[in-house]
């Protein structure tokens, strides 16, 4: 299943970034253009990138970086507008 990391702004309910992780095996250029996503992430970087991406996100701030396993951004976004706090 694919995992994406994203940010999630509080303020606005917006996802000002999105990424998704992709194996060397995918079309990484075409996943992002298909799913409108900020850019991909390569299987090998990933806990590297997360790590980054939770260090521009204080938990006490209005952003806020996540990571979900689903199997399309719009699921992801689907079940933050039903419940911002997931």
């Amino acid at each position: 299943m694919p995992r994406y990391f994203f940010v999630y702004d509080e303020t606005d309910k917006s996802f000002p970034e999105r990424y998704r992780v992709v194996r060397p095996d995918e079309d990484a250029e075409a996943l992002r253009d298909a799913e409108d996503l900020t850019g991909t992430v390569a299987e090998a970087a990933a806990g590297e990138f997360l790590d980054e991406l939770f260090g521009r996100c204080p938990s006490d701030g209005p952003m806020r970086a996540e990571l979900v396993d689903a199997v399309d951004w719009k699921i992801v976004e689907l079940s933050y507008a039903a419940n911002p706090k997931a």
